[in-house]
């Protein structure tokens, strides 16, 4: 397989596997504190651009976009933390702190000018998006010592061979 293509599927499968982790721990501080976070039921919700948001009523076509869309973003944010060449923990953790900065300043925006969006309460969203972006950093700091930086690991790791 020619080694651009390789590396760029690996970004893509970086990308995807860092927002699974990402989603994961923002559902886990929606479950833990029985709040609404789930953040692709309400881009979902939100994509509708309607006044009236029902997070209860979700349609399938919506929300499988949202979840292209979210798992897009998480992809872009793979490629630069790659292009940027970021291998130590310090800086997974201060590009963690920026893309969710950009995460949280991206909602705001969107809440803001969303006709009619859903009644989630940003002061628990907001920090809840951030840290989860912490996590999406952290998971590609492992994932690029597993599949990047360290060639002799990644041949013996079936996902770092595409």
């Amino acid at each position: 397989m020619n080694s651009g293509l390789a590396n760029n599927l690996i970004i893509v499968m970086m990308g995807v596997i860092a927002t699974a982790v990402m989603t994961g721990f923002t559902d886990g501080i929606a479950r833990a504190f029985r709040k609404p976070f789930h953040v692709v039921v309400i881009l979902s919700v939100m994509l509708r651009f309607k006044y009236v948001t029902d997070v209860e009523s979700i349609n399938p076509y919506r929300y499988s976009f949202a979840i292209i869309v979210h798992y897009g973003i998480g992809v872009i944010f793979a490629a630069v933390y790659v292009f940027l060449k970021i291998y130590t923990f310090g800086d997974s953790i201060l590009f963690g702190c920026i893309i969710g900065t950009i995460g949280i300043v991206g909602w705001r925006i969107f809440f803001a000018l969303h006709p009619g969006p859903p009644p989630i309460p940003l002061k628990g969203y907001l920090p809840t998006i951030w840290g989860g972006h912490i996590f999406l950093a952290i998971a590609l700091y492992i994932l690029t010592r597993l599949c990047i930086t360290s060639q002799h690991v990644s041949e013996s790791i079936p996902i770092c061979l595409m």
